[in-house]
């Protein structure tokens, strides 16, 4: 229940910051922005990054994204865009970099 818990809290947040279609939170075809800037393209530095910004291991970062662990190693260990981290993705990144306490402490920990 929690994880179903976890990925629906993330569900709703994509969809809040525009990047999930509301009729069945759904990621949308092709991100449209708008008037908005693309959020920045995360590369595996980038990622990992992050995560220590958060101090998390993979496995706590993945469980705060609502992902499998796999994902975060495949985002943190590509040298090539094989497996870009998603534009959706890259929003909430962008959002959690701005301020990593607060986007934590919203989330009620």
């Amino acid at each position: 229940m929690a994880k179903r818990y976890r990925t629906l809290k993330l569900q709703i947040i994509l969809y809040t910051i525009g990047v999930m279609s509301k009729t069945k939170l759904k990621p949308t075809k092709k991100p449209d922005f708008g008037d908005f800037p693309a959020p920045h393209q995360y590369l595996a530095d980038d990622v990992r990054e992050l995560r220590a910004l958060l101090d998390m291991t993979q496995d706590r970062f993945a469980k705060l994204l609502g992902i499998s662990k796999i994902a975060v190693v495949r985002w943190e260990s590509s040298t090539d865009q094989a497996n870009p981290v998603p534009p959706p993705v890259c929003r909430l990144f962008d959002v959690i970099r701005r301020n990593p306490s607060n986007y934590i402490n919203s989330l009620g920990k």
